[in-house]
């Protein structure tokens, strides 16, 4: 009896390729980001060879489309998704830092290792955090018990986010409400895949993503002006663009910088 689906890995004119045979008429083929994996579907029926010459014949295509992946990837314009080991590149506040994993410490606590900082805010982040200094590069130590495990790692720096976040997003209100003449009744911080924030009118509740620690204090002070605008003008009008220049000129560019 024939298996409904196989999978396994081949390599073609020094490309490696993830190849998968199952109940499809037609060949497909793409790359794949942030790693630039190259992933082919066949028919079950489909030899080697026919498969080969399918790959051969786009392998041009496929070299570029993995040079640009790999230059966004330089770019910073694309990011390889978190494992939280050593040696990672990960953000905050606009600040690239590496990782640095020291396992079997007393207890779970991330520190700040910096050789340099410019943040421009209401109030330096790292005004109250545990920071030493370093010559050559910004670095987040992860302090973890025994060995710990990704989701654990993963938790105690989204902690360490959402810790700063709520620090200094309450600065940020009050200085808006002032300039606004209007009242945020509650904010909270949490993971959001698809925005920046949100915001309850009627409840009077603005919602923060996580990412934003990883942004410039600017970016994020933009999105609180943002979402509290929404306060004074509900729907993406021409008057919430008016408002929006009113009271943060520079928004357009700090949404243009976001997207990089």
């Amino acid at each position: 009896m024939t298996p409904k689906t196989t999978k396994q890995q081949i390599e073609i004119a020094g490309v490696k390729i993830l190849l998968t045979q199952k109940r499809i008429r037609n060949l497909h083929l793409r790359i794949c980001s942030p790693d630039g994996e190259v992933r082919v579907s066949a028919p079950l029926l489909y030899s080697f060879a026919q498969v080969r010459e399918f790959v051969l014949q786009k392998i041009e295509w496929i070299k570029k489309g993995q040079n640009q992946i790999r230059n966004l990837l330089d770019e910073g314009k694309i990011r390889m998704p978190s494992k939280f080991v050593s040696g990672e590149g990960h953000y905050f506040f606009g600040e690239k830092f590496r990782l640095e994993v020291i396992k079997n410490s007393s207890k779970n606590e991330v520190m700040l290792s910096l050789s340099k900082h410019d943040l421009q805010g209401p109030k330096s982040p790292f005004d109250k955090l545990r920071v030493t200094s370093s010559l050559d590069e910004n670095v987040i130590k992860l302090h973890v018990k025994g060995q710990s495990n990704f989701k654990q790692r993963e938790k105690l720096l989204d902690d360490f986010y959402r810790k700063n976040l709520k620090e200094i997003i309450p600065q940020l209100i009050a200085k808006y409400e002032e300039k606004m003449n209007v009242k945020v009744a509650e904010f909270g911080v949490k993971k959001m895949k698809t925005r920046w924030g949100t915001c309850n009118v009627r409840a009077r509740r603005i919602w923060l993503s996580l990412e934003l620690a990883k942004k410039s204090i600017k970016h994020l002070e933009s999105t609180v002006v943002h979402e509290m605008v929404h306060l004074l003008e509900r729907k993406h009008s021409k008057r919430f663009y008016n408002l929006m220049d009113q009271f943060m000129p520079e928004w357009r560019n700090l949404e243009a910088k976001a997207i990089d």
